[in-house]
């Protein structure tokens, strides 16, 4: 068990962390050239002054009862990292619309079409690929849960977030692994993105597949664009938008981030009260003979609903510009390296190692269909 003063000094060393994570990627020219973001540095680096590596080692030389026996990081700290992806998913999902424009559904279809084709050909392989090796090897002659299929589209379509915010479900499920090897398979998701991804630029431009720099016309788009966003960044937003920002917060004593934050806050609780509604419907109707689904569902998807319809609303009732679009790509920045770093930090090299040609078996399948895909 652990207090607030415990959640309080776990954050401040999320903070620490992300700061070395910095550091090293400043002075390390391979994490420079492999594009690691800071938080999987910070979360590696969190990984190894663990309980998982370093404590590993001092038990192995010294004993269970080593001053370092369980990392450099006091117990409570872990508890409370362990439970923290769970928790700031949420928040990651809930801010993904806040502050948007939300365009017709035909504007949406008209520019997302070839990437949600792409998107939705990449994500339906990877399960199929999954759930064949699964079918035929994995669970025939090594016994993994069958729901391992899934791991390849979690990890590598959905990264470290929807991999750390899964976690609890398959714990439901009874799949206690499920988690450590998704986040396993997400780190290599962008390691093998990166390799893959400068290989295949390098190809492509051999090839005469990539242009080696833009037309004419292109070139001074792009330098108009990049104009544009110095100019929005100097004068900040539209006059308008201010204006009717200062209108609404006149007489209000509330820093606006506190505000962005609490418009998170509505979003969450928007979203569990439909996965709430969704789970007693189920209980009272296909549910009550057993089957189960809804009761499996995170509440993550469920947020991002909500910040949906927090958008919507606040907009249709002309409070939209109180809601600060930038503002909430830092909340959610900042949640998001707090689910990264602890999600890393909490990995059970025991569980990879436990399942070690499982693990590499659906690590490789999914880079070779990704790749295979996109070229």
């Amino acid at each position: 068990m652990f207090t607030l003063i415990n959640a309080l000094f776990a954050l401040i060393m999320i903070g620490i962390l992300l700061l070395i994570g910095r550091f090293l990627k400043q002075k390390v020219r391979l994490f420079q050239s492999l594009y690691l973001p800071e938080s999987v540095i910070a979360g590696g680096v969190a990984l190894l002054l663990g309980p998982a590596v370093l404590g590993a080692i001092a038990s192995t030389l010294s004993g269970t009862d080593s001053l370092l026996a369980g990392g450099l990081f006091p117990k409570t700290m872990g508890i409370v990292w362990s439970q923290s992806p769970g928790v700031f998913i949420n928040v990651v999902f809930a801010a993904l619309f806040l502050g948007e424009a939300i365009p017709s559904p035909i504007k949406i279809w008209r520019k997302a079409a070839p990437q949600v084709a792409f998107g939705q050909t990449l994500a339906w392989g990877q399960y199929v690929i999954g759930l064949l090796l699964v079918l035929l090897v994995l669970s025939p002659i090594f016994g993994v849960d069958p729901i391992a299929g899934a791991l390849i589209e979690i990890a590598f379509e959905g990264g470290h977030g929807t991999a750390a915010g899964m976690t609890d479900t398959f714990r439901k499920l009874g799949f206690n692994d499920g988690g450590d090897l998704a986040l396993g398979l997400a780190t290599l998701g962008i390691l093998s993105g990166v390799i893959a991804g400068t290989w295949l630029a390098s190809w492509g431009r051999r090839k005469g597949y990539i242009q080696a720099s833009p037309a004419t016309s292109d070139l001074q788009q792009f330098r108009d664009k990049i104009q544009n966003t110095i100019q929005q960044t100097i004068q900040g937003e539209p006059t308008e938008v201010r204006l009717a920002r200062a209108r609404l917060m006149d007489g209000l004593l509330i820093d606006p981030l506190s505000l962005n934050l609490a418009f998170v806050g509505v979003a969450i609780a928007i979203g569990w009260l439909i996965l709430a509604v969704l789970k007693f419907i189920e209980s009272v109707t296909w549910g009550a003979g057993g089957f189960q689904v809804i009761q499996y569902v995170p509440l993550f998807p469920m947020a991002l609903i909500g910040g949906l319809i927090v958008q919507v609303v606040t907009v249709r009732l002309g409070l939209g510009s109180l809601i600060i679009r930038p503002l909430q790509e830092r909340i959610s920045g900042v949640a998001l390296d707090v689910v990264i770093v602890t999600a890393l930090a909490s990995i059970s090299l025991r569980v990879l190692g436990n399942n070690l040609l499982p693990f590499l078996i659906l690590a490789i399948a999914g880079i070779v269909w990704n790749i295979w895909a996109f070229v």
